[in-house]
């Protein structure tokens, strides 16, 4: 996928599970045992505030830079194994080398 694409799908991930994250928050003030048999029925539902812009923006970075973080990391690992692969190849091509050199075939 594209860097464009790949940023959309980080910044949707993350406003979704911050989504949620908020829901789960309200739904757990509202199940909230009763209150006490001497307070008065008529009390609110305790409020959950909600995140500010602020934060949301600050969490979507932060998620967004999580995620091109580990991608830049998978991308290392594949090069580091390509690498290896071909350290691996020169090293068994200069055996071959070496064998038939010193011994006079394969």
């Amino acid at each position: 996928a594209s860097v464009g694409q790949r940023l959309i799908d980080s910044t949707a991930r993350s406003l979704t599970r911050q989504g949620l994250e908020s829901l789960d928050r309200i739904v757990q003030a509202r199940l909230q045992p009763a209150p006490a048999e001497g307070a008065s029925a008529g009390e609110p539902v305790p409020e959950v505030t909600p995140p500010s812009t602020a934060e949301v923006g600050l969490n979507v970075a932060r998620d967004v830079a999580a995620d091109v973080a580990a991608d830049v990391a998978q991308r290392l690992e594949v090069r580091i194994g390509l690498r290896e692969l071909v350290v691996i190849g020169v090293a068994l091509l200069a055996i071959r080398w070496m064998w038939r050199r010193l011994f006079g075939g394969d």
